[in-house]
Formats: structure tokens, sequence, C-alpha cells
């Protein structure tokens, strides 16, 4: 996505109190923004080069977030709770050309390369459903582990990389941890990639522009640090887990927080 210089401050500017932003993306030449909000639902088409909303699309449901097609004809927005649905709009007009059910609580679209396929998190049905947005019809769907919520592919389209929000298991385990879902987008067959043990809110991850490696933001915490020794480091902090992508491991994690302030998100 190219932001243009300035544009950020533009949007602050702009944006009405109360708006819900959930998601953003750049038409492929860079000149417009598409912001879907989830109050009241709508999305709002921001001119890059003047930094001024130029339309307001109403939508029929709060959305979650959206994603774009590489031709930027189509707006994918999963959308809604129980039902939810993926809402297909013209990034023309804002015209609804599609509304498929998509279960409960639908969120993180991710697109295929060539525009032929759409990923969908469904979280609290644990799996990722896979859309053939031509045929306007679900074609399968792959076992997630527990509240996936956000999604990337690999730039070569074979793997799609799933954050889990929260971990699986037992909580008074010696292990707890959220995982990865790498999914092979040919067989639709998941494994996991098991963050380092602590780790969970695995809420958002995107890949790195050669596809070597995916990067994953996390809580890392010491969920069994006695309570006479809080003063003396942190519980939790935020981090950053380093995946190898051709060969899924987690590779580092990095703290991103001051480890004296107790407790992060």
């Amino acid at each position: 996505m190219t932001i243009r210089k300035g544009l950020l401050l533009s949007l602050l500017s702009i944006a009405p109190a109360g708006a819900s932003p959930v998601g953003l993306v750049s038409s492929p030449d860079g000149n417009r923004l598409f912001i879907a909000m989830e109050n009241p639902p709508s999305v709002e088409v921001v001119e890059a080069i003047a930094g001024a909303i130029a339309a307001k699309w109403p939508l029929p449901a709060a959305p979650r977030s959206l994603a774009i097609t590489p031709d930027g004809s189509r707006l994918f927005l999963p959308a809604g709770i129980a039902p939810g649905a993926v809402l297909t709009i013209s990034s023309a007009d804002g015209a609804v050309l599609d509304s498929l059910p998509a279960g409960h609580s639908p969120c993180a679209a991710t697109v295929s390369s060539d525009g032929g396929t759409v990923f969908i998190c469904n979280q609290f049905g644990n799996r990722v459903e896979i859309f053939n947005p031509a045929e306007n019809r679900l074609v399968g769907n792959s076992p997630a582990i527990r509240e996936p919520v956000a999604s990337v592919l690999r730039p070569d389209g074979k793997a799609l990389f799933v954050a889990n929000l929260l971990p699986s298991g037992a909580a008074n385990t010696g292990d707890v941890a959220a995982e990865i879902s790498v999914i092979d987008t040919t067989s639709g067959q998941a494994a996991p990639v098991r963050l380092p043990n602590g780790s969970t809110d695995a809420r958002a991850l995107t890949v790195s522009a050669g596809g070597r490696f995916v990067y994953v933001v996390h809580t890392f915490a010491r969920y069994a640090l006695p309570t006479t020794q809080l003063d003396r480091g942190w519980m939790n902090t935020s981090a950053v887990s380093v995946i190898d992508a051709v060969q899924p491991r987690v590779i580092a994690t990095v703290l991103l927080d001051d480890i004296d302030l107790g407790a992060a998100n």
C-alpha cells in the first residue's frame, strides 16, 4: 500500500468522532483510499492527493475489515456478527454486488494475487472459509485453532498464515501458547506453528516482500510469575515473532515494550 506524505494527518483531521474505522486499503494506483467504518456501517473514499472524503457508501451491516482485488475493481468486506456475511462492492460507486453467508463474526479478508480466491477468517467457527468471487460461492474451508482473526498469503500463493487470537488447550498446564495455522492452499490442510510459551493475543501478521519471513505481533506473558516478584520485572509485553515462511517455525521473538512497566497490550 502506498500512502502519500501527510495523508495520515489529513485523515485524522477529517475523521468524525465515533467513526470507528476498522480497515483501510489503497487503490492499485495509490490515488484513493477505502476505509471501512463500523459506525455507521459504511465505506469512506478518500482522495489521496486532496486528503478529502470523496464519497461515503452505506453498508447493510458493520464491517470488520476490507480487502481489494488486484485490479482495484471490487472490495470484499466481512461484515455482521451472527449471521455474518462477505459483502462484495464495486470500488467505482459502492454498489453491493454480492452477499454471501459467512458464519459467526467473519473477519480478515485476504485476496489471492489473481483475485480468484478470497479467504475469510471465521472467528468463532474456528475455520477459514474460501470463496470464489467470480462464481459467488463458498468453495471450501480449512480448520484454524482458536479464534482466527488475521491472515496473510505467502507471495507464491501456496501458503496462508493465520493468526489465532487465543491459545488452545487447558490454561493450567506448563505450556500455554497461541499458534499460527499454516494452510496449504492447494490441499486445504493446516499445520500449526506454536509461538513461545506464554504467547497469546496474536492479532496481526505480515509477510516480507520476498516471502521468506512472516512477522506476527502478539502478547508475550510470564503467566506463572509469583506475585512476590511483580516488582522485579514484566508480567507481559508486546512482542513480534519471526516465522520461517518456507519451513514454518519460529526463529526469533523480539520484545517491543519497556520490560519494567509491568503490563502492555
